[in-house]
């Protein structure tokens, strides 16, 4: 009878450590997981972009435009913003609800916000054609020259701030890769290093069989 109830013991105590290890496991990738697939949307509106400026036969010329403050101070707060979400990730996955309930919400707004603001900010800081061209604007084939220059102008500054966006990102995974390192010494991507916290829940369970068995 004693050996029974030892044996229940343990074995309730397995199928709490084995939810227990899941869960641990869900948290631990949970980070790398969400980096990754911002790494891949990245490179994805990346590689569209240089798709949309080769297709659309963007003049050399337009390639020489300079980037706007506006797109380098977004880059600039977005990399310390997408970087400080990424350490919390790592420092709060033990707090499963709080980070589904504040973090990953943070997360994946601040990450759509800086993928459109990509798509948006040329239209806000370049000038209109006709506006441009002041009093010219009426002359058919010197506004459609300037509406080819104006689309050219929007197609390299989307490019060029998602091109800046995805090597500002890379930086921002080496610097958590390293912080991650110094901080638990461990890797993000050293999982099975990283311990479920059981040790103290198993003490009692074989104190208690222990007491059993005697």
């Amino acid at each position: 009878e004693r050996l029974e109830a030892a044996w229940e013991v343990l074995r309730a105590f397995e199928e709490e450590r084995e939810r227990a290890v899941a869960a641990h496991e869900k948290r631990i990738a949970a980070p790398l997981e969400r980096a990754g697939t911002a790494f891949v949307l990245l490179a994805a509106l990346w590689l569209a972009s240089m798709l949309a400026c080769h297709t659309g036969g963007t003049a050399r010329a337009a390639w020489t435009i300079p980037q706007h403050g506006a797109a380098k101070f977004t880059l600039l707060a977005g990399a310390v913003l997408l970087f400080t979400l990424l350490a919390l990730m790592s420092l709060t996955r033990e707090s499963w609800a709080v980070w589904t309930a504040k973090i990953m919400p943070a997360w994946n707004i601040s990450l759509i916000a800086l993928a459109l603001w990509g798509l948006l900010y040329p239209l806000f800081t370049l000038p209109l054609p006709r506006t441009a061209l002041g009093g010219d604007g009426q002359d058919a084939a010197v506004l459609s020259e300037a509406r080819r220059r104006y689309r050219d102008a929007v197609l390299v500054l989307t490019r060029r701030y998602y091109a800046a966006f995805l090597g500002a990102f890379l930086i921002v995974l080496c610097a958590w890769f390293a912080g991650h390192r110094l901080a638990f010494n461990r890797y993000p991507t050293d999982k099975k290093l990283l311990t479920t916290g059981m040790r103290a829940e198993a003490m009692p369970v074989l104190s208690n069989v222990r007491d059993l068995l005697q």
